[in-house]
């Protein structure tokens, strides 16, 4: 190559070898970043070569939050994941979001990867309906857990607005659209229609309930009216397995499936703390090739997904469009 170049004038010798050098800086600060990506997604997401338990945390109101479904599915693909325990600490939220959590942690479950859920100060309505995918179930002492059943509330401002001077008229395609209505008295039939509704979705919760935790008919009687329990009286009626906290969860997942003593805990994290793709060793579908393209197109273009501030759970209540409730609200 010198040879050739000794042909060429001294300008356009310079102007190669530059070009070189430039070129071989561009090389160097490419595989640079590659390494800090890899990197940044190795203490993201507690990677590594061997064995470990990963810690999912559930708090505040719950939605059906599609990332945290698809960061519990990705685990069914990570070969190095060896179990999960999920740290909950949540009044509830939606029936729909209980629903989907449980579905989703006890697909894991049956994908031969045990779960465990730790609860926290409050594991009520949709949050304990998300416990039942677990093997085991630790509370505290001190835990509120239960409130099992649905809830729906509605407001009537027709006398307010009446002193006002305001009056409203609703035209619909049948009695029954769009009620209960702030705007409209609740007769006996949207009374009955609604009950109906909330009795469906109870009987759905209970029989969840009566599946995993074994009760008899006498237990699950004392239940219907959606009281809540502390972790002592909740053992008693067999709603929770025992006492204890994340170290009584993962020493459980040892002894029960014979992992390595030594096991690290690793936490999942998804939504706005992940923006890069899981890496190719987690994911078998996935190479090299399109792992570095994607990571590289979601760094330049600055992709992250945002969590947007939770409302209230008595803010939530109100609003009609969030379906029913599996909520407990405390004074």
């Amino acid at each position: 190559m010198k040879g050739i170049l000794k042909a060429f004038p001294r300008h356009i010798v310079t102007h190669v070898q530059e070009a070189q050098r430039k070129t071989r800086w561009r090389v160097i600060a490419f595989f640079a970043l590659l390494c800090a990506i890899i990197l940044s997604s190795f203490i993201r997401d507690g990677a590594s070569f061997a064995p470990y338990i990963a810690r999912l945390h559930i708090e505040g109101f719950i939605e059906n939050d599609q990332q945290r479904l698809h960061a519990i599915e990705f685990l069914k693909e990570d070969r190095w994941a060896q179990g999960l325990i999920v740290y909950i600490n949540s009044p509830g939220g939606t029936l729909v979001g209980g629903e989907a959590l449980y579905r989703s942690l006890k697909a894991l479950n049956d994908n031969h990867i045990p779960v465990v859920v730790v609860m926290g100060e409050l594991a009520t309505s949709a949050a304990y309906m998300t416990s039942l995918a677990a093997e085991r179930i630790f509370a505290y002492e001190g835990t509120i857990t239960g409130s099992i059943g649905v809830i729906l509330q509605t407001v009537n401002i027709l006398e307010l607005l009446k002193n006002i001077g305001i009056s409203t008229e609703t035209f619909k395609s049948g009695d029954l659209k769009a009620v209960p209505n702030p705007f409209e008295p609740i007769d006996d039939k949207t009374r009955t229609a609604t009950n109906k509704i909330i009795e469906q979705s109870r009987l759905f919760f209970f029989d969840l309930v009566r599946q995993h935790r074994q009760l008899d008919e006498d237990t699950l009687t004392s239940l219907k009216d959606g009281r809540i329990l502390l972790g002592a009286q909740a053992i008693e009626k067999n709603l929770v397995d025992a006492l204890g906290g994340e170290q009584d969860a993962r020493t459980w997942l040892i002894d029960t499936h014979a992992l390595d003593p030594l096991i690290h805990v690793h936490d999942i994290t998804y939504g706005e703390e992940h923006f890069f793709p899981p890496l190719p060793w987690h994911n078998t579908h996935m190479t090299w090739t399109t792992w570095v393209q994607t990571a590289l197109m979601m760094l330049l273009k600055g992709q992250r997904s945002e969590i947007s501030a939770l409302n209230p759970p008595l803010h939530r209540l109100l609003h009609q469009q969030q379906g029913l409730f599996a909520l407990w609200v405390s004074p």
